[in-house]
């Protein structure tokens, strides 16, 4: 059975229309949840004074922007805010935030009109920095074995820091395998 050019186009032409539809429904759901998380963020009442002197790290990160600042306290003063790592959309003019929170010396400042998530989301980091608590969102990434550079059967919260990991080395098969 020969398919004409015209049935072979028009296939082609349905296949492309439904696979980009499955693109355009997947994008939708993570922007519909990218914009559920950022309504989702709440301050705490974070009191500076009580804050050690020293060099704090945080971050956020909501997918579709995500913040990583450097927090510098001196004697109960929030000094500097370094925005060390800012993945945003349209949301560069939010960096101008941090320069608002050290003016006032406290985190729930205005938002930069028309970069309001990511000034929200900057917020949070800075919040994050001095409180020590982190979120991203439960991401999980694959340990890999570090002799074959392959994903092991375990996956890993961003977050989780390993002290003494239960890994042991094994000869299987005259090849050294992470177990």
């Amino acid at each position: 059975m020969k398919l004409s050019p015209k049935r072979i186009l028009s296939f082609t032409a349905i296949l492309l229309f439904l696979i980009s539809l499955i693109f355009t429904a997947v994008h939708l759901k993570s922007v519909a949840d990218y914009k559920i998380a950022v309504k989702e963020i709440t301050f705490g009442n974070v009191d500076i004074t009580d804050v050690p002197n020293g060099v704090y790290v945080g971050e956020y990160d909501v997918d579709f922007v995500y913040a990583k600042v450097e927090v510098t306290v001196q004697n109960g003063v929030i000094t500097n805010i370094d925005i060390l790592e800012h993945k945003n959309g349209r949301g560069s003019p939010a960096e101008v935030v941090v320069d608002r929170i050290v003016a006032e010396q406290k985190i729930e400042v205005d938002a930069v009109s028309g970069a309001t998530n990511s000034s929200t989301v900057i917020k949070k980091a800075v919040e994050n920095a001095l409180t020590g608590k982190q979120k991203m969102n439960g991401k999980t990434e694959w340990i890999y074995c570090p002799v074959f550079r392959r994903k092991t059967r375990l996956q890993i919260r961003i977050d989780t820091e390993l002290k003494n990991p239960p890994f042991t080395v094994r000869n299987v098969n005259r090849k050294i395998c992470l177990m």
